[in-house]
Formats: C-alpha cells, structure tokens, sequence
C-alpha cells in the first residue's frame, strides 16, 4: 500500500514540476538563450523548436520518473526497452518531420521537436500502462490523500538529489571559462573530449543505477551485510574498467579526437584531456556507486557532499591554481585530483556503512541466539504464572484483541487468553515461543 501511495504521489510531484518548468520555459524562450548569448538572428529558428520542445517537456520528466519507479521493483529491462523503442521511434520520425517525406509538411526545426515529443509520449504512456496494469502501482484515488506526508518524504531525498545535479552543470559552465581564456579550439577540443570519455562512463553509470535498487532492496530487507559481496564485485569491475579506458585513451587519444576536428588547439585540448581525466575515471566510477548506494538507501546527504567536495571544495579552487602553473593541463590534473580524491572517502565511507548495517545485524542474531539458549531448557525460567503486576490490573483492561511485546515463554499471554482476550505474543526467541504455543495447549 505505502508503495502504490508513494509511486502515484511520485508521478504527480513529477507532473506538477514539468508542468511549471515547461510554463516557465515557454514565456522566457527568448530572453533566457539571449542571456545565454545566442544572437538575435537565431533567436526564431531557437522558438521554433523549444516552443514546441516546452510544451511536451512534462512527457520528458514523467518517462523518467515512471521508468525510475519500474527499475526499483528490480526490473531494469523494461525500461531499458522502453528508452531504446523511444530512440528507434525518433529516428524513424525525424526525417519525415524534419524534411517532408512521404507527402508529410516540411517543418523543420518544429519538426525535430514534434519528433522528440512524439517519442516520449509513447514512452510515458508505455511506462505508466506498465505500472498501473503490471505491478499495479498506480492508483489515482491517493493522489489527494495525505499529500503532505507523502510529498515532505519523496522531496527530502529528491531535493538533495536536485543540488547534487545542480552542482555538475555549474561548475561545467565555470570550467568552460576557464577553458575559454585558452581559445575556442581549446573549447571545442573540451567538448569532445567530455563526449568521448562520458560514453566509456556509461556502463558505471549503468552499473550505479542497478545498485541503488539493490541497496534499496537489502535496506528494506535489514540484510545489508549482502552488498559487501556486490560492492566488492562493483569496485573490482570499476577498477578493470577504468584501466582499461586510461589505456585505451592513452595510446589512441589523437586518431579518436581526429575524427571530429582538424583543428590543432582542439586536438591538443581534447587529447590531453584523455591523456589526464581518464586514469582516475576508477576512482570516480566509485564516487558514481557509493553515492547511488546513499540515495538508495533513503540517505541522499552523503551523495550531496561527494559532489560538493569533489567539484565545489577540491577541484574550482585547484583548477584555478593549477591552470596558472600548467596552463590547460592544470584544469584536467584537477579534476583527476579531485576524482581521486573523492573516491578514495567515497570507498572508505560506503564500506563503513556496510559494516555498521552488518554489525547492527550480527549484533541482532547474537542476542537473538543467547535468548534462544536460555529459554533451551525443558523448564519455564520464570514460571507459568502471570507478572504480578499483570494480575492485578487486568482487570482494567477491556477484554478484546491484545498485543504482548516480549512475551517470551507465554505466562502472560496465555493468563490473558483465559480471561477471554485475544492475544498476539511476539518474542525474538522462537524457542520461547514454541514454548508459549505449548503452555497454551
């Protein structure tokens, strides 16, 4: 029940942001990319296409959002093949929108946006069909009910998220300024670069994804001692990985980068980017991982500060210093620095939380084990009579359905139930409890 509540209360959070963004966006179109410093003869050819981009934003952030919510019931091939049919569907689109085809209006620009908005309208309507009709999450009639309970609950782990994602396009912006005093091929070297290096970072923000559903899974179970075995398995393949990237970038960063540009200073910006960056993408391939593990978990705080030093703290004022020593290069070795840096708190913060989780559980059986030896033997260690105290009030107490916390052998329990009440009996200890079924027979 809480999941139906919290998936439908999701999807309207989600609805009611993407209608407020794309209203926003619609009516600021033109001084937002003339603040961003596009010039005043693009400026239609730019309204084209987020006028109508705008409008069906909202399917943009529901597809996500619905996708996400399939993906926590441990199911990421559905919306795997969702997002690829999305892909397929706009690349069939595309041309015959953009250009004409087939006897269809040439809309050009529009026609590029229509196909977007037209691709994740299916996308959402798949996703939602799929949680409504398959896992049955959605149910409308709780859209109204205890909003406030259910919307401070999503938002306190959403809006942590949302600075987190905040903080990286900053400090990109920022680091394109610093960039740019090297020349626009120094930019546009950057740009590839980034692109380039950002598709071999796919298959750990992949490998991320899949363990914030496994943490959350395990958290909700209390058998957090099992991701130390995933973990494990995680670093190690982010460890390979990343070597194998900073390898394969080294020795051919140049015939890469040349496919893209003939330009010198690009070349040289974009190679020497993957010369650098790449060999700490381990390290910040563990960042990727414990900070999904947080957010999986419920604790979107250590997320936030990962980022916060990694970009904020560490790498601008380094980036900064550096670049007046090693020019372009000093950027790049602060962001390896930083990478480095972070992942190596990141690694010691998540094997911590593991090993308190583990211990709170061990802790657990331990002196689940001890009540169960005691109460081993054939004897009732405190009698078959009630507490004193019980047998005195009882007769206060309304005669009905009634809960014994801790009842251990059944003395209390089985004396309420011959007074005429129903009584629930918990204890940690099943041998305790056998012991209570056996006096009650």
């Amino acid at each position: 029940e809480l999941v139906e509540a919290y998936c439908t209360h999701s999807l309207v959070i989600g609805l009611t942001c993407g209608a407020l963004f794309a209203l926003i966006g619609f009516f600021t179109i033109e001084p937002l990319f003339s603040l961003l410093g596009a010039p005043a003869h693009l400026l239609p050819l730019i309204n084209d296409y987020m006028s109508i981009w705008f409008l069906g934003s909202t399917l943009v952030i529901i597809t996500l959002v619905a996708n996400a919510i399939i993906r926590a019931s441990g199911n990421t091939r559905f919306p795997g093949m969702v997002l690829i049919a999305m892909a397929l569907l706009n690349l069939l689109l595309a041309p015959l929108l953009i250009f004409g085809l087939l006897g269809l209006p040439r809309l050009e620009l529009k026609g590029a946006a229509l196909t977007s908005n037209c691709a994740f309208f299916v996308g959402a309507m798949v996703a939602i069909y799929y949680l409504s009709k398959q896992l049955k999450w959605l149910n409308i009639k709780l859209a109204n009910k205890e909003i406030l309970r259910y919307w401070q609950a999503i938002l306190s782990i959403a809006l942590p998220n949302t600075a987190s994602s905040i903080i990286t396009p900053i400090t990109i912006a920022i680091t394109v300024g610093f960039i740019a005093q090297y020349g626009s091929g120094a930019v546009a070297g950057y740009g590839v670069a980034s692109r380039v290096s950002g598709l071999g970072m796919i298959i750990l923000a992949a490998l991320s994804t899949t363990l914030a559903v496994y943490a959350g899974q395990h958290q909700g179970a209390r058998k957090m001692d099992r991701m130390n075995p995933a973990l494990k398995l995680s670093f190690g393949f982010a460890i390979v990985w990343g070597v194998l990237m900073a390898l394969g970038f080294w020795f051919f960063a140049t015939p890469i980068v040349s496919l893209f540009t003939d330009k010198t200073l690009a070349i040289y910006s974009a190679s020497h980017y993957l010369y650098i960056i790449p060999a700490s993408f381990t390290f910040l391939g563990i960042v990727m991982m414990s900070s999904a593990v947080s957010n999986g978990v419920g604790e979107p705080t250590p997320a936030l500060l990962f980022t916060a030093t990694r970009l904020l703290l560490i790498y601008l004022p380094l980036a900064w210093l550096l670049s007046q020593w090693l020019g372009l290069n000093g950027i790049y070795t602060a962001t390896a620095i930083s990478n480095v840096c972070v992942g190596v708190i990141a690694y010691y913060w998540i094997k911590q939380k593991i090993k308190r989780g583990s211990s709170v559980r061990e802790n657990a059986a331990q002196r689940k084990a001890g009540w169960n030896e005691r109460y081993s033997s054939d004897e009732y260690l405190f009698g078959t009579k009630p507490n004193t105290f019980l047998a005195e009030h009882a007769s206060q107490l309304p005669i009905g359905r009634t809960l014994s916390i801790g009842e251990g052998e059944g003395r209390n329990a089985v004396f309420l139930a011959s007074l005429g009440h129903m009584v629930a009996a918990l204890d940690a200890s099943e041998v305790a409890l056998n012991k209570a079924r056996k006096l009650a027979t």
